[in-house]
């Protein structure tokens, strides 16, 4: 007697020979193939830190970065710079930042009172100093501090003393000249944003001088430092870095905090005229 075929066999006899081919492979591929992949362990296991960080720290931060994520491949960081006190606003206001970078005191202090950073990962890692800068152009009357007072001073940039660090400390240095008042009363101060933008006001010869930090007139070729101010004519420049409480990241964020107090990201900050806080 002829065999009779089972029942799933008629079916699939019935179909055409090359979807009865795929149909086959497809049932011995499901049965050979691996357990599914949970969502969690295909997660990419890169990670992006945010670090907002004070403008003046611009370039030697880029070459930390890049110092870093080749120690640490799957790191990748994101930076936003801007004045200190304005970067304070963005993470009151909860931006996405892992980790801050300030150019003062003032700015940690805010966050830390409003309980907006992670304890114990505030560290100071750097100091700087300002500088009274001129284009290179220009004529030698203007060699010290004091030499703001003539009246060949058209305009002097520096930054706005409520949110830029560098503009708190001009405003400082300019009291203990008793020239503040009179510079402002003549009009002839003009704020800018952030310390970059000061630089730039006098690279353009929009001012005829202006006070920045020294790592500042260091990277341009367009200007030049005519005269340091004393350390004792302000309060110590101190560079001040640490995790933000929100962060989603904090054990990364204190490891990019441990290489910038590293030797190696020292030795970056002193390449681009940061001076080490050991020295103080």
């Amino acid at each position: 007697m002829p065999r009779k075929c089972p029942e799933n066999a008629n079916r699939f006899a019935i179909l055409p020979p090359l979807i009865l081919l795929s149909l086959v492979m497809s049932l011995l591929l499901g049965a050979c193939s691996a357990p599914a992949i949970s969502p969690k362990a295909s997660e990419s296991t890169s990670t992006t830190l945010t670090v907002a960080a004070a403008a003046s720290l611009s370039e030697a931060f880029t070459e930390i970065a890049t110092s870093f994520q080749a120690q640490l491949p799957t790191f990748t960081v994101h930076f936003n710079f801007a004045a200190s006190g304005f970067l304070q606003k963005q993470i009151e206001r909860g931006a996405p930042i892992d980790v801050f970078a300030s150019a003062a005191a003032r700015p940690m202090d805010a966050l830390e009172t409003q309980n907006l950073l992670l304890p114990q990962t505030r560290k100071t890692f750097a100091r700087n100093q300002l500088v009274v800068v001129a284009t290179t152009a220009q004529t030698p009357w203007l060699k010290k501090l004091s030499d703001l007072r003539d009246s060949r001073l058209k305009r002097l940039a520096i930054g706005n003393p409520a949110t830029v660090p560098a503009g708190e400390y001009a405003k400082m240095a300019l009291e203990k000249e008793n020239l503040y008042n009179k510079l402002e009363k003549e009009e002839k101060l003009v704020f800018g944003d952030n310390v970059r933008q000061v630089l730039t006001y006098v690279e353009q010869g929009n001012v005829d001088a202006a006070l920045v930090y020294a790592t500042d007139a260091a990277i341009s070729k367009k200007v030049k430092a005519i005269a340091r101010i004393s350390l004792e004519s302000t309060r110590p420049i101190r560079y001040w870095i640490a995790v933000v409480k929100q962060s989603q990241n904090s054990q990364q964020a204190k490891e990019f905090i441990n290489f910038v107090t590293s030797n190696r990201g020292q030795q970056i900050l002193q390449k681009y005229g940061f001076l080490p806080v050991a020295d103080n």
